[in-house]
C-alpha cells in the first residue's frame, strides 16, 4: 500500500510528492536520518509524522474477451414406434347346415350329398356326366354349391343330378339327425340320474326347476348346483336334488305340489 507521509513543521524543497513510504495506515514513524528522497537534498529531523494511506489509482484491468460457450442444439433421437404386424387370426366363416326340410325344400340349405338311393350327388356347376341347365348361374338364390342336394325349380322335394351315368337324378332326404341316447338307468337313490323323464309316476308334468310357478321352492339351481337342474334341454327332468327315497320333480298341477318318478323305459 502507497502512504502519504505529512510533515510539519519548517522545512524546504520537500513536497508531498518528493517523500513516500510504504507504511500500514495509522502508523507513526520518526525519520531520524538523513536520506535522500528522488533526488531531494538531504535533511534531517526528529519528529513524528502521522501517515495516511494514499489510495492507487485503480489498475484498468482489460477483461479477457470471454468467447460464449456455444452448447450446440442437441437433435434429440427419437427411437422410432414400430408397430408389430400383426397378422389377423382369419376364422373361417361356417355356415351351419340346418337339415330341416319344409314344404317342397327350396329353402332347404342342408349338407346331405347322397340320393335316396346312396347315389352320390353330381357338383352343380359341372356339366358330366351329365349335362343341364339347372346351374348356379340360372338359380343365384336356391343355394347352388357343391352337390348339395337342393329344389332349385320347384319339384316335390330336394333332387339333384347323380354321378352314375345311368341316373340322370334322384330325389334325396335330409341328413337325420344323430341320435341322442340318454341313460335312462337309475342307481340307488337317483341323486346321480340325468335321463330326460319329464312326467311324475301319475302322468303329471313336471314343472321346471328354474320357475317359482305355479309352485314355489327352495330346490333351486344355486341351491343345488350340480343336481343336473339346469341341463339343457332337461330344464324340468325329474331328478333328487335333496336325497329323498327316489328321483321326483314339482307338477305342473296346481293342487299336487310333488310326485316321484320312474325313469323312461329305454
Amino acid at each position: 500500500m502507497i502512504v502519504e507521509v505529512i510533515f510539519g513543521g519548517d522545512y524546504t524543497n520537500l513536497t508531498p510528492e518528493n517523500v513516500k513510504f510504504r507504511l500500514k495506515k495509522g502508523e507513526q514513524k520518526e525519520l531520524v536520518a538523513k536520506q535522500k528522497v528522488k533526488g531531494v537534498p538531504a535533511f534531517s529531523w526528529n519528529t513524528l509524522y502521522t501517515v495516511s494511506v494514499i489510495k492507487a489509482p485503480a489498475a484498468v484491468v482489460t477483461p479477457t474477451p470471454v468467447t460464449p460457450v456455444v452448447t450446440p442444439p442437441v437433435t434429440p433421437v427419437v427411437t422410432p414406434v414400430v408397430t408389430p404386424v400383426v397378422t389377423p387370426v382369419v376364422t373361417p366363416v361356417v355356415t351351419p347346415t340346418v337339415e330341416v326340410l319344409t314344404g317342397n325344400g327350396t329353402t332347404y340349405r342342408g349338407a346331405q350329398n347322397k340320393t335316396i338311393s346312396g347315389k352320390t350327388c353330381q357338383h352343380w356347376s359341372v356339366q358330366v356326366p351329365h349335362m343341364h341347365r339347372d346351374t348356379p348361374a340360372r338359380y343365384p338364390t336356391a343355394g347352388l354349391t357343391e352337390n348339395y342336394c337342393r329344389n332349385p325349380d320347384g319339384d316335390a322335394t330336394i333332387w339333384c343330378y347323380t354321378n352314375e351315368t345311368t341316373t340322370l337324378w334322384e330325389t334325396c332326404v335330409p341328413i337325420p339327425a344323430p341320435v341322442v341316447v340318454i341313460p335312462e338307468t337309475l342307481t340307488g337313490d337317483g341323486a346321480d340320474y340325468r335321463g330326460a323323464q319329464t312326467k311324475t309316476r301319475s302322468g303329471l308334468e313336471c314343472q321346471k326347476w328354474l320357475n317359482q310357478a305355479p309352485h314355489m321352492h327352495k330346490a333351486t339351481v344355486l341351491r343345488y348346483p350340480n343336481s343336473g337342474l339346469f341341463d339343457v334341454g332337461f330344464e324340468n327332468a325329474c331328478r333328487n336334488p335333496d336325497g329323498e327315497a327316489t328321483i321326483w320333480c314339482y307338477t305342473m298341477s296346481p293342487t299336487k305340489l310333488w310326485e316321484a318318478c320312474d325313469p323312461l323305459t329305454n
